[in-house]
Order: structure tokens, then sequence, then C-alpha cells
């Protein structure tokens, strides 16, 4: 009985912690987090300082000028991972461009007790961390134990769609809300998308950094990629499968992983009216040369099967200009 209670607390502080989690998003600096005073306990990561360094985004060089106050640049890249303090005990590395569900897979894990970090690629850990060395950091951690790093891919037209509503709901564009929805996705097509990422660094750097190279083609009847490279596993999976993840995953890390999915812009505090995101879906058209772009994408290419993207190509000809 007193096992039971044990774990209905744990679960109950997890809860509490995860509210708190999302919360913390809404801060832009630690500045902010210790002059707000909050502070969280968490019951399935031991080291909450390092939970923050990787959740805490949108504030450049912020963990270096204040928490590391006399962190000066110098040094090899090592020496630079040593004074940051970040964790070299991780058991996986959430490493996925923006929407493509790297928070999902971040609460996911956590709450299955593994030591997670994540950043969304080499640039983020620079903007984090204030120096360039991901794949370094990945060497480290490898030195030390064995790491996961996993990556989504998820269709380019979607994730920018998702990033788009994302970002407007966090104030890119305040007055969303009381535009036309044809100011809107005029807005999208002409202004955001010029600015857009619209093809986020992928694991291949990765690859090429390691220099070993990913399967020559995908295995369509299991859709991911699982990869062993001396102490590095790498997993590549697909965003179109986050319904079978748990399946996907379950197997690989042998154990029961059940999804928790996190960071759902339908669900986001910050959305004013939910309606707005069916209405600019459903009325979205996007310039021509967006979609042949994506269409010549070497990533895109491998994939989706040849049906799959003749697929994805007829839905969307007929919502270009």
């Amino acid at each position: 009985m007193e096992s039971n209670n044990s774990q209905n607390s744990i679960e109950e502080k997890g809860k509490e912690n995860e509210t708190k989690m999302e919360e913390l998003l809404r801060f832009k600096s630690f500045k902010t987090l210790i002059d707000n005073k909050i502070i969280i306990k968490n019951p399935y990561f031991d080291n909450t300082e390092y939970f923050i360094n990787a959740i805490i985004h949108n504030k450049p060089h912020t963990i270096r000028n204040t928490k590391h106050p006399s962190f000066e640049m110098t040094g090899s890249i090592n020496d630079l991972i040593i004074k940051s303090k970040l964790p070299l005990f991780i058991d996986i590395l959430s490493l996925c461009g923006g929407k493509c569900g790297s928070y999902t897979l971040f609460f996911t894990f956590l709450k299955k007790n593994y030591q997670i970090i994540r950043f969304h690629d080499s640039a983020d850990f620079e903007n984090i961390m204030g120096f360039d060395g991901l794949f370094q950091y990945i060497d480290l951690i490898s030195y030390v134990k064995p790491i996961t790093i996993i990556d989504v891919y998820r269709n380019p037209i979607e994730r920018s769609i998702s990033n788009f509503l994302h970002s407007i709901g966090r104030n890119y564009l305040p007055n969303y809300i009381n535009m036309n929805i044809k100011d809107v996705i005029h807005f999208y097509n002409h202004v955001w998308i010029n600015k857009e990422q619209i093809f986020p660094e992928s694991i291949d750097s990765l690859y090429t950094y390691l220099n070993i190279k990913k399967p020559k083609e995908l295995d369509f009847e299991n859709n991911y990629i699982h990869q062993q490279h001396n102490n590095i596993t790498i997993i590549k999976l697909k965003f179109d499968d986050l319904r079978v993840w748990n399946k996907r995953l379950s197997k690989i890390f042998n154990t029961t992983i059940e999804i928790e999915p996190s960071n759902v812009t339908k669900e986001k505090i910050h959305f004013k009216n939910n309606d707005f995101i069916d209405d600019f879906k459903k009325n979205i058209i996007i310039h021509k040369t967006f979609l042949d772009k994506v269409m010549d994408d070497p990533n895109f290419n491998y994939f989706y099967s040849p049906d799959k993207r003749k697929a994805i190509y007829d839905e969307w000809i007929n919502r270009t200009f």
C-alpha cells in the first residue's frame, strides 16, 4: 500500500511539474526565473538545473551571462563543455527541428526516468550555450556512456505552417486575430516564408561529422531509421507516424513507451481563438516555388515513397498561386 501511495505521489508531482514546465516556456531568461523565484523539483529528473538549461529558449547567451557570469569563451570545445556544466551522463538527446515533436519526445522520456536533453540543431545549441560545439558534445558523451540521438522528419509544408501558427501565437504577429484571414495568409507567403528556415538542419550533419552513412534507402515497411555507431544510437522517426511512435520506440528501447503529446499548437494558452487555426488551415495557399523546392528536396525524396510524394503534390498543387 505504501508503495502505491509513493508511486501516486510521484505521478502527482510529475503532473504538477508539467504545468510548471509549460509556464517556464513563457520566461525568456534565467534572470526572469530567478527574479520570480520559480523552482522546479522534478521527480523524473534529478538535476533540475540541467533540465532548465535544456528547455528555456529564445534568449541568446543567457546561460553563459546569468548562470556562469565568470564563464570565459576560451579554451578547447571540450573545455567549454566542461566549463558550461553541460550534463555528460544523459541517455537521450532529442535533436529535432522546430515543430517536429521534440517536446513530445522530451516529456515522454522524462516520464520514463530517462536523462534527456534537447536542442533543435547546432545553431540552437550555440544560441543557448554561447559556443558552437553540439557535435563535440555528443562525441564527449559517447566517450562517457552510450547515448541515443532522436531526430524526426516532418513534411516541410506542414512543418512550416505549424511553425508559423506557433510563432504568431507568441506575438510574432500580435494583431493576427483582428486581421482578415487572407491578409494573414499573404503575410505567411510574402514575409514569413522568406525568413523561415524551410528545411531545418537534419541529422545528416551528424552523419557527416561522424563520417558514417545513413541507409541508402528508407525501409518504408518499418518507416524509420535505427542505426548504431560505436556508443551512439541514431533514431530517425517520421512525424506522420506520431500515432505509432509508442510501438516503434517500445520496440527499440525494449520497454513500454507511452507518448506524452506536448507543445501542441491548438492547446497553447496564448491562442485567443482556436477557430482561427482551422480557418487558416482550410484557406491556406502556398507559392508554387515553395512546393517545387519541397518536391526537389533530397530528404523529402528520401523519406517519402514515390506514391506518397505524388499524393502530397496532388494535395497542394491546387492550393498554389
